[in-house]
């Protein structure tokens, strides 16, 4: 399926086992059967700390899946306020659209924490971005409520 013992310290949260795998020549960029690099599976297990390791020894930050869905997007849909700061220190892109055409925007206008939606209007280079059924993040957001 792809997976690598990189991919598996990463979900485990070992990052004593990451800094040994990437010292031994581990590539951070490999990709999962379903497009996943390590740094989607540290977006999904919270962890920072393995994040900042996996991208400081090559990963890319604007990875995406089989579905165009990068770290940045799992976290926000994970409402991780750490890990979106992380990937905006790293200059992840707020405008990368997935295969609905949602940027992570538009995944916080749905219900994310003020402090993530603040991130990403900063980050972004365009606000007015529509999805597949035509609604940019402000439409997003009042059809859900969270303004």
């Amino acid at each position: 399926d792809g997976t690598t013992a990189l991919h598996h310290a990463t979900a485990r949260g070992d990052a004593e086992a990451v800094s040994i795998l990437l010292a031994a020549g581990a590539n951070p960029r490999l990709r999962t059967q379903f497009g996943q690099t390590p740094l989607h599976f540290a977006s999904l297990a919270k962890n920072t700390i393995i994040a900042n390791k996996l991208i400081l020894a090559g990963g890319h930050v604007d990875a995406t899946d089989n579905a165009s869905e990068s770290a940045l997007h799992f976290s926000t849909r994970l409402n991780d306020v750490a890990m979106v700061y992380t990937l905006m220190c790293h200059s992840a892109s707020a405008d990368l659209a997935n295969l609905l055409g949602q940027t992570p925007l538009h995944i916080a206008a749905r219900a994310s924490p003020p402090a993530i939606t603040t991130l990403l209007i900063q980050a972004s280079q365009n606000l007015s971005t529509t999805d597949f059924q035509g609604e940019n993040p402000l439409h997003v957001s009042v059809k859900h409520q969270n303004v």
